[in-house]
């Protein structure tokens, strides 16, 4: 493998905003995104919208650590002597269940993060019905009101 020291960064950045009746675009931090346009005078580039997801909710997000991970844990650490730490029991499932990507140094796992609440419910329930069915595993139902919470 050998990595390329000479190549030019690739910039990728970000801004939020939302579109006014008028048609207008507001931008939600103004100050930042002059300040970044303004320190590209004279550059061509290429500006790419998209509509932004509303990601997973905080109740998903609690439900997802406190009951998913722990209770997938907990199987994987059964006859170990030094148990799989949460964070790297997180990194597997999303290899598992969200693939991954390529990088200079190797494969990455995809980030979960940036999934809309219907994709993080769908990766959630992916991986219920693996612990039930593989290692007989019943995790318990969030309840009817975590996906929107």
């Amino acid at each position: 493998m050998s990595i390329n020291l000479d190549a030019q960064p690739v910039e990728c950045v970000s801004f939020r905003a939302s579109v006014a009746q008028d048609g207008t675009l507001r931008m939600e931090e103004p100050g930042r995104w002059r300040a970044w346009l303004s320190s590209r005078k004279g550059k061509l580039l290429t500006v790419t919208v998209e509509r932004r997801k509303q990601q997973r909710s905080a109740a998903q997000n609690r439900y997802y650590h406190g009951c998913v991970v722990a209770a997938v844990a907990d199987v994987l650490n059964v006859d170990r002597v030094l148990p799989i730490a949460h964070d790297d029991v997180h990194d597997v499932l999303k290899r598992a269940f969200l693939g991954h990507q390529e990088t200079a140094l190797g494969p990455v796992a995809k980030s979960s993060r940036a999934l809309s609440i219907e994709e993080f419910h769908d990766y959630v329930e992916r991986i219920r019905a693996w612990a039930a069915q593989t290692h007989g595993l019943d995790i318990p139902d969030p309840g009817s009101n975590w996906e929107a919470a």
